[in-house]
Formats: C-alpha cells, sequence, structure tokens
C-alpha cells in the first residue's frame, strides 16, 4: 500500500509529544487548538523526495490567544527537528515562522513553512506496517 509523506507527517505529530491534535483541514468549531498540515510543494533528486509544508498552529477564541498559538509554534518546531531522526527521513529545514492571525475571525494562530526531504520506499514502507 503506498502511502503520501502527508500521511506519514501527520501519524508523527499525532503520536508525538504534542498536547493538539493535526489535522490536514481545519476541525469544526468545537475544536480550540489544533494543528493544519498542508504540503505546498515537492521535488525529487537522486532517489530522494522533498515535500514542503505549511503547518498551522492555531488557538482559536474563545479563550484563544496568539501567545498560545506562538507556543504551539514553538513545540511544533521542537517536534519537527526531531523529526529528522527518523530513519524515512533524510533531512528537515524549517525555512520560517511567521503570525498568520485571521483578524476577522480572531483565530489566532502561527504558520511553519518546513522542508521534508525523505526517502519515498521507506516511508511507504513505514505507513504499510502502521
Amino acid at each position: 500500500m503506498i502511502q503520501m509523506i502527508e500521511s506519514y507527517l501527520l501519524n508523527y505529530l499525532n503520536t508525538s509529544a504534542l498536547e493538539d491534535r493535526a489535522y490536514m483541514e481545519d476541525p469544526d468549531e468545537t475544536h480550540q487548538r489544533f494543528y493544519t498540515v498542508e504540503k505546498t510543494g515537492s521535488d525529487h533528486e537522486d532517489g530522494i523526495e522533498t515535500a514542503t509544508f505549511a503547518i498551522r498552529s492555531v488557538s482559536r477564541r474563545p479563550g484563544g490567544s496568539l501567545e498560545q498559538a506562538a507556543m504551539m509554534n514553538l513545540m511544533l518546531k521542537a517536534e519537527l527537528k526531531a523529526l529528522a531522526a527518523q530513519p524515512e527521513i533524510a533531512n528537515v529545514d524549517i525555512n520560517s515562522d511567521y503570525n498568520d492571525t485571521d483578524t476577522q475571525t480572531k483565530s489566532y494562530a502561527y504558520q511553519c513553512v518546513v522542508d521534508v526531504a525523505y526517502y519515498p520506499d521507506l516511508v511507504d514502507k513505514e505507513n504499510s506496517n502502521g
């Protein structure tokens, strides 16, 4: 069974030390704190795939705050750095992170842009075993 790097990353984040769940799209409005994972690009060279992800750390109102979103982002970056130690992963490069708050809805967020270089055969194997 072939799985995508998106599924691999989502599973990794949801089994990591992060306190909040990660999703491929915004969950319903009952979720106050969460991460969203979106693949924004990819490349292939010499048997290694690279995927670029935009990962949002979201803290919604009521009760949400920009400080919470920033703290979630810091924890996310630590988990992404740890991802590089996985045998399926060749490299993790955090490009940038920034405030991505939706001012209309007051949905506080930070966005982290990261490149994940991986061995596709190993990612496929790991996903089919998990």
